[in-house]
């Protein structure tokens, strides 16, 4: 396996969608791939290169996003170890991929990946469950943009995180504004409701980047609405919230 030490960015391909891939699975992958190292902050492939690669996620963890043309950010997805991204049906990528801190990344040749698939059922097969998981996850964030609140959403974001986490403890890797613009808020809001699951006790803050959630059940409920969900109440009389939860109507 060639090993490449990037210490500048340069133009690479693009994405479209991820997969996760168990690192036993995408084994026979590893050694026609080329391991590339990229510090943090720095570019791994712009919007708009062509896709004739595909990458995959060794160590560290990547963000990729694009601009819209008024000029705001829309962060796509955030990738850690085992993540394969660059996939595209296209022959050019629609976001750009960065690394949130150093990182190793495996880079295939598209035409390369796509003979492992065929010739190597187990790992197409994998690669396709995989995919479907992406797709319900794309849907998955849809709603969480289209109805969830504020509160609702970064609720939803720890518990993402802290799937991939052990103990509940989640390492951010990624900045404040980062998160918001996951999730389509300002990094005022982000940060007001942080400070306040801090406040209620639902997660700890040790430093900024590591959170722990101290009461995930009260999270879970949370990021389904269930604290939130207005009763149904009688013809002629108020609707209430359940719950004593503290967040207002500024959050949506």
């Amino acid at each position: 396996m060639a090993t490449q030490i990037l210490t500048r960015n340069e133009p690479r391909g693009g994405r479209i969608a991820s997969a996760t891939v168990g690192s036993d699975t995408a084994a026979p992958l590893a050694a026609a791939g080329t391991r590339l190292t990229f510090r943090r902050g720095q570019t791994i492939f712009y919007e708009g290169d062509a896709a004739d690669t595909v990458y995959r996620v060794v160590s560290g963890a990547v963000r990729t996003s694009r601009l819209m043309p008024d000029g705001r950010r829309y962060v796509a997805d955030f990738l850690f170890p085992g993540d394969f991204f660059g996939l595209s049906n296209g022959a050019m990528h629609t976001t750009t991929a960065e690394a949130l801190c150093d990182a190793i990344i495996l880079r295939y040749p598209r035409r390369l990946f796509e003979g492992a698939l065929e010739v190597d059922r187990q790992l197409g097969r994998t690669v396709l469950a995989a995919l479907c998981g992406g797709l319900s996850h794309a849907h998955e964030r849809m709603l969480l943009l289209g109805r969830k609140t504020a509160v609702e959403r970064v609720a939803s974001f720890l518990l993402m995180m802290a799937a991939r986490a052990e103990d509940n403890q989640v390492n951010l890797l990624m900045s404040r504004g980062d998160i918001a613009d996951y999730l389509g808020l300002t990094i005022e809001t982000v940060s007001r409701v942080l400070s306040q699951l801090k406040a209620q006790g639902v997660i700890h803050l040790s430093d900024p980047t590591r959170i722990a959630i101290t009461r995930p059940s009260t999270l879970r409920r949370i990021a389904e609405g269930g604290v939130w969900r207005a009763q149904r109440s009688r013809p002629g009389t108020a609707r209430r919230r359940t719950g004593s939860w503290p967040f207002t109507a500024e959050h949506r």
